[in-house]
């Protein structure tokens, strides 16, 4: 048996397994589907299939079935729905491992899917979303998605909007899943201590589902930016104003995109070059201000989170952008922010689960992750210039929740 191999099961699934030391098994069931493959109007209905999974399949007809087994084997169930996928974990010790992936594929693809339940599960998601709304981080996302994704499904938050989701059906629900849910558009991937017959068993056991049609990726396309544009939305009880500045940054697959871990540290960082550094500390201008940047098959960015007296808004906004025109950070730190980076994927590695989530990254998104840090590590200052210059020197986006 291999170390690392791939085996296609003759309903089109495809099984991606690593052998590592590990003391227990790590898995993940990937639907190929999710959010950017709802129709129009009917935002949230992968997500609110994701919750109707959960109340009953052939073998575990009822929620608390479901419940039961999982609980016999010492894990909770769960799920989480994406832009592309929707992903369901199984991780256990050996001897439990076939069992665990024995009722998570149940659930995936033998669900019962009753018109009672999904209107229960409505109330629940609409439950969940009320409190979602009741946070200032939930709105301060939702303005994000509505600036930086305008006009892609992506637009829409994955939970869905309180309308579309109730005008969700029965059939919708059905639908959505006979078209997404099969083997042919799954895939499942497992590593740790895995031996032949653990293999034999999780082919057994997903070879047994029919096997339906690979759905075609949907891709998110930014519209062109060709100015810097600034959107605001009035809140209610507000006493600060919160903010975003918003850079396009490199895709995941661009060369350039591994600068941005060390860019991260620095700006983030203690040094003269740190935003924290310079509108908090030297200025007094924010209490908060950080940066946190996302690398997609499809786009990149990086922002600037800050909240501020509104008064000091746009002082804010324009220290920030000219900061990143003049960024020019000392060898120090740089030297400082590759220490801290070196620290962090020491860490990463240091961490069971670590060799599997590598390899998840390998196999489903074409990424080393040994190389990635490696490369990442040897960033220069040289580098972090000419990326400030080239991607966060133009136009932007600024999204500001603002008191009302």
């Amino acid at each position: 048996m291999k170390k690392i191999g791939e085996i296609e099961l003759g309903n089109g699934m495809r099984i991606f397994y690593n052998r590592i030391e590990s003391y227990i098994v790590y898995g993940q069931l990937s639907i190929n589907s999710g959010s950017l493959m709802e129709e129009e109007g009917k935002r949230g209905c992968a997500h609110l299939l994701e919750h109707c999974l959960f109340r009953g399949s052939e073998k575990y007809p009822t929620r608390k079935h479901i419940e039961r087994a999982f609980a016999n084997l010492g894990v909770k169930p769960n799920a989480n729905t994406g832009f592309r996928q929707t992903n369901f974990p199984v991780k256990n010790i050996q001897r439990n491992f076939l069992p665990a992936l024995e009722a998570v594929a149940d659930i995936a693809f033998s669900p019962l899917l009753s018109r009672i339940g999904l209107e229960e599960e409505k109330n629940i998601v609409l439950h969940e979303l009320g409190q979602y709304e009741d946070h200032l981080e939930f709105i301060n996302e939702r303005l994000f998605n509505k600036v930086f994704f305008r006009g892609t499904k992506a637009e829409k938050m994955i939970i869905g909007n309180r309308g579309d989701i109730i005008r969700v059906k029965h059939c919708d629900v059905l639908k959505f899943h006979e078209e997404n849910y099969t083997p042919a558009n799954a895939d499942f991937y497992v590593g740790g201590d895995i031996d032949k017959a653990c293999l034999e068993g999780i082919c057994s056991i997903l070879g047994r589902f029919s096997d339906g049609e690979k759905i075609d990726s949907v891709s998110i396309k930014l519209q062109e930016l060709n100015e810097n544009e600034i959107v605001k939305e009035s809140i209610k009880g507000l006493q600060r104003t919160y903010g975003k500045i918003i850079f396009r940054t490199p895709i995941s697959s661009n060369e350039e995109e591994v600068f941005m871990p060390m860019l991260s540290y620095v700006l983030n960082g203690s040094g003269r070059s740190s935003l924290f550094e310079k509108i908090r500390q030297r200025k007094g201008m924010a209490y908060e201000i950080y940066t946190k940047s996302i690398s997609d098959k499809d786009f990149g960015y990086l922002y600037v989170s800050f909240s501020v007296e509104p008064k000091k808004a746009d002082e804010v906004i324009q220290t920030c952008i000219e900061h990143f025109k003049v960024f020019n950070p000392a060898q120090r730190e740089v030297e400082m922010a590759r220490t801290a980076l070196e620290l962090q994927y020491a860490k990463e590695l240091d961490e069971r689960g670590s060799a599997f989530s590598d390899f998840l990254a390998l196999e489903k998104n074409g990424i080393d992750r040994n190389e990635y840090r490696r490369r990442a590590l040897e960033t220069t200052q040289k580098d972090l210039i000419e990326f400030a210059q080239k991607y966060l020197s133009g136009t932007h986006q600024i999204a500001l929740l603002v008191p009302k």
